[in-house]
């Protein structure tokens, strides 16, 4: 079952983590495991949401548009792949786009431990444009709790859900 937490810091920054535990690691250690947890995360994204957006890869990063030529929703630097005996991270710094605030913050896929592993999903220091902002009532970020934050739990719960071998939940 997926777990997920999710919090904002007074900045104005969102943090959500998810995790799953599994009987066996889902992907491969070293640079074959980190490219196997991006392929899947982005095939969730452009196929939760039907190719309403798309996903864009090139040499400075990742960019999530809407539609194929429309603009970047999220541009992603590119990503940063560390390997250790028990670990296996693919981040992505966060460098703006229209869905974003400022650059900030970073999206992490992880695969951590050995025989009974997890997997991990994360967006970090996220200041979302729908967001409330600092110093405002919470009513003036009532999109990004009901919009944006429920895409990202949906495709971090079918991303997780399909490495571990399940359904969503």
């Amino acid at each position: 079952m997926v777990q997920t937490r999710a919090w904002r810091l007074p900045d104005g920054s969102i943090t959500t983590e998810q995790r799953v535990g599994l009987r066996a690691p889902a992907v491969p250690a070293g640079e074959a495991g980190a490219l196997a947890l991006h392929r899947a995360y982005w095939t969730e994204v452009e196929g939760l949401l039907h190719g309403l957006v798309r996903v864009h890869e090139h040499e400075a990063g990742v960019d999530i548009r809407l539609l194929a030529g429309g603009p970047a929703l999220i541009r992603l630097g590119p990503r940063r792949v560390t390997v250790g005996r028990e670990r296996v991270t693919c981040r992505y710094p966060i460098l703006g786009g229209l869905l974003t605030r400022r650059p900030a913050g970073a999206l992490t896929l992880e695969q951590v431990g050995g025989p009974a592993a997890e997997l991990h999903s994360s967006v970090a220091g996220f200041h979302p444009r729908l967001g409330a902002r600092p110093g405002l009532p919470p009513w003036t970020g009532i999109l990004y709790p009901r919009v944006q934050a429920r895409i990202h739990d949906a495709v971090g719960r079918r991303f997780l859900a399909r490495l571990a071998g399940g359904a969503p939940s």
